[in-house]
């Protein structure tokens, strides 16, 4: 299965309908774990996190697969870790769930890694429901490491920060 990576632009802007319902299919595990504000979220909302920051989409043939969004400037979160130099971090990072399990997601973090690394990160971090043991497991897996807890505004469950050290990873 060929996994082809596109950064979204203006093009990709008709897809916000299908990146929502990827998005909403791929959190529904997490919102028993409080994290439905951002599962529930609207196409407009998905297209304005998108367009926040640098968004890179998964294609296999032409169908839209995988999501993710790069942020690097961090002075409107709430999270302290985000704010450090060289941390970049990311969001709305989704697979299909009938493409789950592929290794589709791993292909897209990949990515994700490199092109953060390339830009300056020394640093990739990301945040979860403390209660996504088996996800926090599989980012574990890759080398991402505990930071913090932390209690987001919109979201019912504290979370946890993991962050990978790009300068030191494999």
């Amino acid at each position: 299965m060929t996994l082809q990576i596109s950064m979204f632009d203006r093009s990709h802007e008709r897809l916000a309908t299908e990146l929502t319902e990827i998005l909403h299919k791929a959190y529904e595990p997490l919102i028993k774990f409080g994290m439905a504000a951002t599962a529930q979220q609207s196409p407009e909302k998905t297209l304005s996190r998108l367009k926040g920051g640098e968004s890179f989409l998964g294609f296999v043939n032409s169908e839209v697969v995988p999501t993710i969004t790069m942020m690097m400037d961090a002075r409107q979160e709430p999270i302290v870790w985000y704010k450090e130099p060289g941390v970049f971090w990311f969001t709305q990072f989704a697979i299909k769930p009938t493409f789950q399990g592929k290794g589709l997601g791993a292909e897209l973090l990949d990515f994700a890694e490199a092109f953060a690394k390339r830009n300056g990160a020394s640093e990739l971090a990301f945040d979860t429901s403390e209660e996504a043991t088996s996800l926090i497991a599989w980012y574990q897996h890759r080398n991402y490491r505990f930071i913090d807890y932390c209690k987001l505004p919109d979201v019912s469950c504290r979370s946890i920060v993991l962050s990978k050290n790009l300068l030191t990873a494999e």
